[in-house]
């Protein structure tokens, strides 16, 4: 790959600064019909000379925009980055190049560049604007979390079509997985370390009571619950001594683990669904469980990635043993 400067990165994209290499690129997009009707009333043609002019102004300015490359080929993507900064807010934008449109990246960038702000750059609101006629970028958004606040009507035509500014706003959906009344759950959730497009009924060994073994899908009605099992069959892997400890009362998820090395890639999946009629409590005695079961397959309505070192915080007892030896990993 050639010299450039990667910032970030996630499972198929280099994230990289702004860079002259990449001028021809950029141009080719930028001057692209079928994306500049989506970011332009009036369509443009832009030289090289005004790209240089913007990729030095970009770097000089130390503005927060991205260009991504794929990991794979070494190809450009497109650009990510924020258009506007605020205090505590900021607003996005995502151009993709049509050559590389269809294949996702508009999910996993917006999706990891989400993360990059929130988490390394700090900040907590996340807005976009998008003309109305983008309906395939409107629900794409919506898919990420997005909901429009407000709408500009009749800002001007393209293609003959009048158009809205629709601005939307970036709502994170963990807070409302993570707050609902577990008691009284619309959700409900199941944790493992694989990426499924189902979860199919299995054989659940309880060891504190034999006749609960039934076939079906266990579901919590606690996001954290689940995030305990998403991680636990990889953390086994590393650790010489292991002890788990869920209850289902609404208590926090209880672990001691003497561990030889923990990846800071470790990531697990947390799977949701509607509750209904077809998944009942699993009682065994205790009206206030948060377990709950299923004999049929599901399809989740939304799957989470998530990351051992963002949820060790919440687990209760959580004790850590790290061995200097990694040469001792259990393999």
């Amino acid at each position: 790959m050639k010299n450039y400067e990667i910032v970030f990165e996630s499972e198929r994209i280099y994230y990289i600064k702004v860079t002259k290499l990449l001028v021809n690129d950029y141009l080719e997009m930028i001057n692209s019909k079928d994306v500049n009707r989506f970011i332009s009333l009036k369509e443009k043609k832009l030289s090289y000379n005004d790209e240089i002019e913007w990729i030095e102004k970009t770097l000089n300015n130390q503005s927060i925009i991205f260009s991504m490359i794929e990991k794979e080929t070494g190809r450009y993507i497109g650009n990510i980055g924020i258009t506007k900064l605020y205090n505590d807010s900021c607003e996005i934008g995502i151009s993709i190049t049509p050559s590389m449109q269809d294949k996702h990246y508009g999910t996993e960038s917006i999706t990891r560049f989400i993360d990059y702000i929130q988490h390394d750059l700090k900040i907590n609101n996340i807005d976009l604007v998008v003309f109305s006629n983008n309906s395939r970028g409107i629900h794409l958004y919506e898919k990420l979390g997005f909901k429009e606040y407000k709408r500009d009507k009749n800002i001007g035509s393209i293609s003959g079509d009048v158009v809205d500014d629709i601005y939307m706003r970036y709502e994170n959906k963990l807070d409302k997985y993570l707050n609902q009344d577990i008691f009284n759950p619309k959700y409900l959730f199941h944790g493992s370390p694989y990426l499924l497009d189902k979860i199919e009924p299995r054989q659940a060994i309880d060891k504190s009571n034999k006749n609960n073994e039934d076939f079906a899908v266990y579901l919590s009605s606690w996001f954290l619950t689940s995030s305990a099992y998403a991680f636990r069959n990889k953390l086994k892997e590393y650790n010489k001594n292991y002890s788990f400890d869920i209850n289902n009362e609404g208590k926090k998820p209880a672990m001691v683990y003497d561990v030889d090395y923990i990846p800071d890639n470790l990531n697990g999946y947390v799977y949701v669904f509607e509750k209904n009629d077809d998944i009942i409590k699993d009682v065994q005695g205790n009206e206030n469980t948060t377990q709950y079961k299923c004999y049929h397959e599901l399809k989740p309505i939304d799957i989470i990635k998530i990351n051992f070192k963002d949820y060790e915080k919440y687990y209760d007892n959580l004790k850590i043993k790290v061995e200097n030896n990694k040469n001792s990993l259990k393999k």
